[in-house]
């Protein structure tokens, strides 16, 4: 018995962790500046800050029956600041990317 009220439990934990990232409609809430720096972190970590001009979003699947947010893509501009050791210094470079949700988070790349 109480096998099924923790199972039951990390199920409506999951279910609310998921929820939680669509918005009104089933829509998913659009990755801030801060889910972005987090993705892009994940593949180079000389990025030091991120400043988000515009996100557009994009389904394959939209206006079909079955269309899910699940399928989101969303379209970034950003502003990426590196940091360069050999130079020493931060360099600014604006940079499209394409970014979907997973179970492990916000997922990037290039456009």
């Amino acid at each position: 018995m109480l096998k099924h009220i923790f199972r039951l439990g990390i199920t409506l934990v999951l279910f609310g962790s998921l929820s939680g990232c669509f918005g009104n409609g089933g829509a998913l809430t659009p990755p801030k500046a801060d889910d972005i720096l987090h993705a892009l972190r994940k593949q180079d970590d000389r990025i030091v800050q991120v400043r988000l001009k515009q996100c557009k979003r994009s389904n394959v699947y939209e206006g079909q029956e079955g269309a899910h947010p699940y399928f989101d893509l969303y379209h970034c501009v950003v502003t990426i600041e590196r940091f360069d050791p050999i130079l020493n210094q931060s360099l600014h470079q604006d940079e499209k990317h394409i970014l979907s949700l997973s179970s492990d988070g916000w997922t990037t790349g290039s456009e």
